[in-house]
């Protein structure tokens, strides 16, 4: 597919641009995404070039984008769902690792002793099991939380 030779008509039109450009605009102007600006360059360049028209006319399937340009509403959403359900995973791990975080710390008020550590008091083997679980959520919230676009 050859280009037919660039007509620069800017000693003519001042408004006028290269063949070049119009090659750069053209993806978009078939798809329907160019400005109306651009849509409006492009029009006046094939009005004012009819062999560049033909030429277009005859190669215009093959210059259309085969992909869209914009990301389609359903990779959109996929995309949206993914983040969502990371988040969700990142705050329930946040949750469980301050719960067991403070589940050995956890204290009552009885009228006349005043604050009783219970679980550590009580039960410590219990409470460094909270303690091992509470290392292991924050491992994995801090693992959840990284940057994952490295490449």
């Amino acid at each position: 597919m050859t280009v037919p030779p660039n007509k620069n008509l800017a000693n003519q039109n001042p408004n006028s641009i290269s063949r070049d450009v119009v090659l750069d605009l053209l993806p978009l102007y078939l798809a329907g995404e160019a400005s109306e600006d651009s849509k409006q360059l492009v029009d006046g360049y094939i009005h004012a070039n009819p062999e560049f028209a033909t030429w277009l006319k005859e190669n215009q399937a093959s210059l259309i984008p085969a992909a869209p340009l914009s990301p389609s509403a359903q990779l959109e959403k996929e995309t949206f769902m993914k983040f969502k359900t990371e988040q969700r995973r990142k705050s329930f791990l946040l949750a469980l690792a301050i719960f067991f975080t403070a589940m050995p710390f956890a204290f009552i008020f009885e009228g006349d002793k005043g604050l009783v550590w219970w679980m550590i008091k009580d039960s410590p083997s219990q409470a460094y099991g909270f303690l091992f679980i509470a290392v292991c959520t924050w491992v994995g919230y801090i693992w959840s939380s990284r940057d994952k676009t490295e490449a």
